[in-house]
């Protein structure tokens, strides 16, 4: 494992785990959501057509991937959880093709966090194998 991919996972994580104590998603006038309760109950949100929150447990995946050095495998599956989280910007069309009617989504600190980080990983997966092999 090369130095500069633990970095990088490192901060991937903390900004993701940072991201769970924030606002993450405000519907309509309600009360915000947390990252932290968007991640317990995000999941059931596959029935109204949004998959976005299975980026999450492909994200770690990637970065199990990255520490192994498997860039390839690695890029691939931070591109399809990057591709996931950035349909969350679509979750209103996306349930309403599903059939479901949802308030006005409004999104906070902890979800542009939580997408930044998806971001970070998957440019460093891109990235990473081209940076000179030098030991840091």
């Amino acid at each position: 494992m090369r130095r500069p991919d633990l970095l990088v996972a490192l901060a991937v994580c903390t900004g993701w785990l940072v991201s769970l104590a924030l606002p993450a998603l405000q519907a309509g006038e309600g009360a915000p959501l947390s990252g932290w309760t968007l991640l317990l109950d995000g999941w059931r949100a596959a029935g109204a057509g949004v998959w976005a929150w299975f980026a999450n447990p492909l994200f770690f995946c990637s970065i199990g991937l990255l520490l192994a050095g498997r860039y390839t495998a690695s890029r691939v599956l931070a591109a399809l959880t990057l591709l996931l989280g950035l349909s969350s910007l679509a979750t209103g069309p996306l349930a309403a093709r599903a059939g479901y009617s949802i308030p006005e989504l409004s999104f906070g600190s902890g979800f542009w966090i939580w997408l930044l980080s998806l971001l970070v990983l998957c440019a460093w997966t891109w990235a990473a194998p081209n940076l000179k092999k030098k030991q840091w």
